[in-house]
């Protein structure tokens, strides 16, 4: 079942920023144009989106187990489309 995804609106995203960079998830780096941000992981981070994701990389792959060949080598077709 997919969960509909909520965008935060500039004011959210920025508090959300400040808390993981608090809590040192990540850093923020400024750009000459004062109104963009850099946003990167730190190492700390990446542990944590690794052992937050682990859960539901295993869903998912036990998921396209299921699938027959002919509808995964489509689906990788049909993605390769969309993400190029």
């Amino acid at each position: 079942m997919l969960r509909a995804v909520r965008f935060p609106t500039g004011s959210t995203a920025s508090n959300l920023v400040e808390r993981l960079a608090a809590a040192g998830l990540v850093e923020r780096r400024a750009d000459a144009d004062r109104r963009i941000a850099h946003i990167y992981l730190t190492r700390r981070g990446c542990l944590a989106l690794q052992r937050a994701l682990a859960p539901q990389r295993g869903v998912l792959l036990e998921g396209l187990a299921r699938v027959p060949s002919l509808a995964l080598a489509r689906l990788h077709d049909d993605l390769g489309t969309l993400l190029v």
